[in-house]
């Protein structure tokens, strides 16, 4: 499951694996990130605090069992929206109505039923 948040978060904040290394000076290499993202291989908890911070975000998330999916994501035709800009924007989206649903559900408020499926 680290290896799904963890590309979700990288996704969310813009950055190519290259970039997340360097965000992390180079603790470990951009393809060790990607085997971390692929879950062929598990971070120690040194690089995982690293990635937590480099993100921006928790610990609790990266290892975080919630998972949930966006379906039916339509973009308007613009030119400058590439495939990279969407995958962002959808990235974020998932990332901020998980942490709404954690604080939702952290205040004990009900989950609404046009929600559930």
């Amino acid at each position: 499951m680290i290896g799904k948040r963890l590309k979700l978060a990288r996704t969310a904040a813009g950055l190519s694996l290259r970039q997340l290394a360097n965000r992390i000076e180079n603790r470990v290499s951009a393809q060790q990130i990607g085997k971390y993202e692929r879950e062929e291989d598990v971070p120690s908890s040194g690089v995982l605090v690293a990635l937590s911070h480099a993100l921006g975000v928790s610990l609790d998330y990266l290892a975080g069992g919630q998972e949930m999916v966006l379906e039916g994501v339509e973009f308007r035709k613009k030119q400058i929206t590439n495939k990279k800009e969407q995958a962002q924007i959808q990235a974020q989206a998932l990332h901020l109505t998980e942490r709404y649903l954690a604080v939702e559900e952290i205040l004990g408020l009900p989950f609404p039923q046009s929600l559930a499926r």
